[in-house]
């Protein structure tokens, strides 16, 4: 009997034991949460015009909270949630896996910024190649994001319907309304409490549509309103050059700028023939007088 009563309560606290370890290891609400900005870098010169562009923003609607100078680094956003803190080595290891596997994107801008809300962003063409590489980094880490993420206020805002459903089960499921076919690249440039003043803002500026090569994943550390904070990346991995792509690429960018030369030269040579044409016009006009005449 005593045997028997040593055995209930031996396997009666190992039970106990388990169950309370499995809740500490298992339970998604006593981890500590992460909010991470898996993004793509801008080439340098596309970022200075970024940064100059939120300065003619913040020049326009001085409330704008959004600093790319200083603050903020200009990015486009492939997946953002709240990821559990103590897999970010487990992360970044998937993301850094997927290298060898991904194209480098040449991303272009839309013609004018777009004001969504308190949001001012520019937003760039969803080509099939960055689709891709927003939908490949979404699968390898969704693993590890935070369970049962709020739903952010404005999709709650949005009207009922299918749209407002199926963003609600994308949060559900991957901690973000905005990926797989909700995915919407852009590069934000401000955030305004009052939003009629972005949207005056935006309204006075000309937008100069850019062109760049994508090649660095970035795992940012988030700020206010979704930004990527400067120089705090917890870790850059850059996407292998295809030799081909990376020909075709150049080949565009080169056509491209020759077709400038093209027009410059054009419009300084159309010039020329026309002082040109000016002054022959001006000798043909001019009465010689003969010596007879003259005498």
């Amino acid at each position: 009997v005593v045997v028997v009563v040593v055995v209930v309560v031996l396997t009666t606290a190992l039970a106990q034991s388990n169950g309370d370890s499995a809740v500490v290891h298992t339970n998604p609400r006593q981890q500590e949460a992460l909010l991470l900005n898996i993004h793509l870098k801008l080439d340098q010169r596309t970022a200075r015009h970024m940064q100059w562009t939120n300065q003619e923003v913040t020049k326009y609607a001085p409330n704008n909270e959004i600093d790319l100078i200083n603050r903020c680094e200009p990015h486009v956003t492939l997946y953002l949630t709240q990821f559990r803190s103590d897999e970010l080595d487990t992360i970044n290891r998937a993301v850094e896996e997927l290298m060898p596997h991904l194209q480098r994107c040449l991303i272009d801008t839309e013609d004018a910024g777009v004001v969504v809300g308190n949001y001012g962003m520019w937003d760039t063409q969803r080509s099939a190649c960055l689709q891709r590489l927003s939908d490949r980094v979404v699968n390898a880490t969704r693993w590890y994001i935070v369970a049962d993420q709020p739903v952010p206020q404005w999709v709650l805002d949005m009207p009922d319907g299918p749209e407002k459903e199926h963003r609600i089960r994308l949060v559900q499921l991957y901690g973000s309304p905005n990926v797989f076919d909700t995915f919407s690249p852009h590069v934000t440039l401000a955030y305004d409490a009052v939003p009629s003043e972005l949207e005056s803002a935006f309204r006075q500026m000309h937008f100069d549509p850019q062109r760049w090569m994508a090649k660095i994943v970035a795992l940012g550390k988030t700020g206010d309103h979704g930004t990527v904070l400067r120089g705090e990346d917890f870790a850059q991995h850059e996407i292998a050059a295809d030799p081909g792509q990376s020909l075709s690429a150049l080949m565009i960018l080169l056509v491209a700028a020759l077709g400038g030369v093209i027009a410059s030269w054009g419009a300084i040579w159309g010039l020329a023939l026309y002082q040109k044409g000016r002054v022959a016009c001006q000798v043909q006009n001019t009465r010689h007088v003969p010596l007879t005449e003259a005498e």
